[in-house]
């Protein structure tokens, strides 16, 4: 997730969006989900998985405000949530 995190934010310049965050998680590991409970299981995991991430300061969490252009104003912009790397954090420990 990190590295995901990083690759984009290095080739964009942005984070990535937490619903992509999530999706590409479980795409990656989609062989191992052989039932609907295990997908929902997963996805579940994932995200406490992030918010620990976020927690221990590896990932910073980016709140709708920030993310819209000027001339773009739409209310669903101010509920997304980007992830960038923390400032603080040491890529090279975590790779």
């Amino acid at each position: 997730l990190v590295r995901r995190v990083n690759d984009d934010e290095t080739t964009s310049g942005e984070g990535v969006e937490e619903n992509d965050l999530i999706v590409w998680y479980l795409e990656q590991n989609e062989n191992e989900l052989a039932t609907e409970a295990d997908y929902e299981n997963e996805k579940e995991l994932v995200t406490k998985v992030v918010k620990r991430l976020v927690k221990e300061n590896i990932l910073m969490p980016i709140h709708g405000e920030g993310l819209h252009d000027e001339g773009d104003e739409s209310s669903t912009d101010a509920l997304k949530t980007v992830y960038v790397l923390h400032p603080n954090c040491a890529i090279e420990e975590i790779e």
